[in-house]
């Protein structure tokens, strides 16, 4: 079905939830305008090859950012960040989000993409799927 049969069938109104659908098929794919998801084996290569440029945000409670992360990853919990990431992270950044398996780094993403933030990521499965190096502290 085109956009026209739906015009003619259901009105313009058809044609709007056909835009929802498409956006929410568009994020449950994993990505939005603005920003993409990285998974896991792509990012361990680029972690090793250009770990200085990356700012790593762990979104996750302390308590499980303790118990394993990647490293070099800074510990921002999602609730500090979710009112306004714009507070502690600049435009300027390389981010890469982290968290359990991926919607709270894709909640954050999409939030700084429409503040124009150039360079977002969130890893795509989050610390779940995540089989590179992970860091322990004591």
């Amino acid at each position: 079905m085109n956009l026209f049969s739906v015009q003619r069938r259901f009105g313009v109104a058809g044609i709007f939830v056909m835009a929802l659908a498409a956006q929410s098929c568009t994020r449950a794919a994993g990505a939005g305008i603005g920003w993409t998801e990285v998974d896991g084996p792509a990012f361990a290569a680029e972690l090793s090859a250009h770990r200085d440029t990356l700012a790593i945000i762990d979104v996750r409670e302390p308590a499980l950012f303790l118990a394993g992360h990647i490293p070099g990853a800074v510990n921002i919990p999602f609730a500090d960040l979710r009112a306004d990431p714009t507070i502690q992270l600049r435009p300027e950044q390389n981010l890469v989000f982290v968290c359990h398996g991926g919607p709270m780094g894709a909640e954050l993403s999409e939030s700084l993409a429409t503040r124009h933030y150039p360079r977002v990521r969130n890893l795509a499965g989050g610390m779940a799927r995540w089989s590179g190096p992970v860091e322990r502290s004591p």
